[in-house]
This record gives structure tokens, sequence and C-alpha cells, in this order.
């Protein structure tokens, strides 16, 4: 059971992390520009200076974004897949303790 639970925490994991940066990078770049350059902007920064600025903020915080939406997107997938497999678990747990002869089969995966 606890190598189930594993494995699967481990695979939605990697796929949830996959997924949200695929899905969050190039959007998330674009409103990091949109907002940082009406920010600065509204400061009075230079046109010329502008895009430069603008460009070495989003550079500068683009990745720590991206890693904290791969966390929250981490931890939701681990904890759906908890939820998922919750009942398939306690039916297998339940199987084995009644020690019965008869093969294990979760109907409910069949459902």
């Amino acid at each position: 059971e606890n190598r189930v639970r594993q494995s699967s925490r481990w695979m939605v994991a990697a796929l949830a992390s996959s997924l949200a940066l695929v899905t969050c990078k190039e959007p998330l770049r674009a409103t990091l520009t949109s907002h940082i350059w009406q920010m600065l902007q509204r400061m009075g920064i230079r046109e010329e200076a502008l895009e430069q600025s603008v460009n070495a903020e989003v550079a500068e915080n683009l990745d720590f974004c991206c890693t904290v939406i791969e966390m929250h997107a981490i931890e939701k997938a681990v904890a759906s897949i908890d939820e998922a497999i919750q009942n398939s678990c306690m039916v297998r747990r339940k199987h084995a303790e009644s020690r019965s002869t008869a093969q294990f089969v979760d109907t409910t995966v069949l459902q």
C-alpha cells in the first residue's frame, strides 16, 4: 500500500510539475512584463531604459514565480491523488485483513 501511495505521488508530482511549467511560463512572462512595464512607466522611467529594466526584472523573477506555481500544482496534485486512491487502498487492506484465499480484484477500478 505504501509503495502504491508513494509511486502515485511521485508520478503526479512529476506530471503536475511539468504541466505547470509548460502551461504557465509564457503567459506569466507576458503578465509580468505588462505589470512591470506599467509600474515603471508610472515611476517616470525613460523609454530607453524602460525596456531594458523590464526585461531584467522579468528575467530575474520569472523562474521564482514558476517555481512557486510548480510547488502549488504539486501540492494540489498529491492531495488529489491521495484522495482518489484512498478508497482502493482501503478495499485492498480489508481484503488482506480478511485472510481470504480468493484473488483480490478491485471492482471500483472497473466502474
